[in-house]
């Protein structure tokens, strides 16, 4: 839990690429982490690509989350907006919109009924 907060805090003070070499510390003793997976993706899509992965690599550890947890919701909201903000490829994106609504409109619904809405 330690090393969680430590990335959060690693993300928030912008020294994404620690944050990186943690997340891929942490991935070393748990290749199949779903979250660390979608956390590894963010955080390569604000490195400098100079100096870190290409972005290609986000697109896998997205892509990996959802191999490990088909029903991810994180994995397929940044495959999303990778697809539609980094490749620019607009019938992925929307694949992964689609997929992503179909999943949480359910709860929104569920939540709407708590509201009394």
């Amino acid at each position: 839990m330690d090393d969680l907060r430590e990335i959060h805090k690693l993300f928030a003070a912008r020294q994404f690429e620690e944050a990186l070499a943690k997340i891929d510390g942490l991935l070393a003793q748990c290749p199949d982490c779903p979250s660390l997976l979608v956390s590894r993706g963010v955080v390569i899509q604000l490195l400098d690509h100079r100096k870190g992965p290409a972005l290609s690599e986000a697109e896998r550890s997205f892509l990996r989350a959802l191999e490990v947890a088909p029903d991810h919701v994180s994995a397929i909201e940044e495959l999303a907006h990778y697809y539609d903000a980094v490749v620019d490829d607009s019938e992925k994106a929307k694949h992964f919109a689609r997929s992503y609504l179909n999943r949480v409109e359910p709860v929104i619904q569920e939540m709407r009924v708590i509201l009394g809405e």
